[in-house]
């Protein structure tokens, strides 16, 4: 069922999606010929259309969760989706991974833009500029933790983020009352984020991952004067994205479940 509920999410605006990205790109790519070109007014007329359309996309991917996040569930349809034998697990996790799978598409396209723009304006750029890339890779095999540790708090907090968004649709619907509930979604929002950022600056322990940039080496240890630059990430800060991740996660379940009732 989870595999039918991802499908569904993603069939209804895949084409609205693709679109958008290939878009990007083909602007970017006519940017980059503008550019070429050296006409101001084709640069600046190429300039305002591509920022233009950037926005509009990335209004488009904000539309995109809160109608998945919330009028699927809580709207009109929502009363046909509880319906299904689905698990509500099911249901939200299907929401996630759609808009992980869209957001990480604006990034991909965003990225072939720019790269087609360095290539098609100065391919010399990319050959001066990718020692820096052959530097992170090195990097990257002298210390496999340090990126392990951050692709791990990125997708961490990436997930947390759309887990709050959840939680706050739901808490928001725990009222029966059929007005917008828009603005309570916002201030609920603003709410957890203030609750959150206040636990994280309180720092009941001075405990850090310490990176030696001599060796590479990735330890835990207390946060000093001596070796404040080797400071990469607050352990606490980390627990505090996964324990926002999980128990915010598990409250939406329990809200749904049972504080919901779906008119």
């Amino acid at each position: 069922m989870f595999k039918r509920l991802l499908k569904h999410h993603l069939k209804s605006t895949w084409k609205e999606f693709n679109i958008s990205f290939a878009v990007i790109i083909i602007l970017g790519l006519f940017l980059t010929l503008s550019i070429k070109s050296k006409s101001s007014m084709l640069i600046i007329l190429s300039s305002i259309t591509f920022t233009f359309s950037l926005i509009a996309l990335i209004v488009l991917l904000i539309s995109f969760i809160i109608k998945l996040f919330y009028s699927t569930t809580y709207g009109k349809q929502g009363y046909l989706t509880f319906t299904l034998p689905i698990s509500t697990h099911a249901l939200i996790i299907s929401k996630i991974v759609a808009a992980l799978l869209y957001s990480i598409g604006l990034a991909v396209s965003i990225f072939i833009s720019i790269l087609m723009s360095i290539l098609l304006i100065d391919p010399e750029v990319l050959k001066e500029t990718s020692p820096i890339f052959i530097d992170i890779i090195k990097i990257a095999e002298i210390t496999p933790g340090t990126v392990i540790l951050f692709t791990f708090y990125g997708i961490v907090t990436t997930l947390s983020s759309y887990v709050t968004i959840q939680l706050a649709c739901a808490l928001a619907n725990t009222s029966t009352s059929s007005k917008s509930k828009v603005g309570i979604v916002i201030l609920i929002l603003w709410g957890l984020n203030v609750a959150c950022s206040t636990i994280v600056a309180f720092q009941p322990f001075n405990l850090y991952f310490l990176l030696d940039f001599e060796t590479g080496k990735l330890t835990l240890g207390p946060l000093t004067n001596d070796n404040i630059l080797e400071g990469v990430l607050s352990v606490w800060e980390l627990l505090v994205e996964v324990g926002k991740m999980v128990g915010f996660y598990f409250l939406t379940v329990y809200v749904i479940d049972k504080k919901i009732e779906i008119q």
